[in-house]
């Protein structure tokens, strides 16, 4: 952007220090980066770096087990609240055995909102204990106003859902456990 600026410097006697202040006033007046003046032999050029923009740190996300009576449910969350995060998790509608006894592990391929029915009051895709095929659908993920459906990738019974239903889930999260 190249603004002109009207822009009175001392003449006569004054030194050429006192030129460069004047300029270094308006450059910080006026939140510039940059000011070239010239005036006769004099050619002045003042830069100064834009001040760095501090981005928050990334996040680690892990899966942790909630607090005992809710048998095998994994939710995400960030490791700085793992334990505030663990001791109010309320107990939700998925049950489900502990995953040492799935043969397969269904993990979120994107990061999105999973739902477990088609829409609101609907019943949920499967249940714990339900029987599915290979490409029966399991849950919906919506990812920038696309829903993705999730389906199994082999045959098997349902042995865990690992999230709540309409909660954001992390791109690698445990979905489901099937045996």
């Amino acid at each position: 952007m190249d603004t002109a600026l009207p822009l009175i410097l001392p003449t006569g006697s004054d030194s050429v220090e006192a030129h460069i202040e004047r300029l270094a006033a308006v450059l910080d007046a006026h939140a510039l980066t940059r000011v070239e003046y010239e005036q006769g032999s004099l050619h002045v050029v003042l830069e100064k770096q834009a001040e760095p923009v501090l981005l928050p740190a990334p996040f680690e996300v892990h899966t942790a087990p909630v607090p005992s009576g809710t048998s095998g449910i994994t939710v995400p969350f960030p490791v700085a609240a793992q334990q505030a995060q663990a001791a109010s998790q309320p107990s939700g509608n998925t049950t489900g055995a502990p995953d040492e006894v799935a043969k397969q592990l269904v993990k979120s391929p994107l990061v999105g909102v999973a739902y477990r029915c088609k829409e609101p009051g609907a019943a949920p895709f499967v249940s714990v204990g339900d029987r599915v095929n290979e490409d029966t659908v399991l849950c919906l993920i919506e990812a920038m106003k696309m829903f993705n459906e999730i389906k199994a990738p082999c045959s098997g019974t349902v042995t865990a859902i690992h999230f709540e239903d309409a909660v954001l889930v992390e791109h690698g999260a445990l979905l489901f456990s099937l045996d």
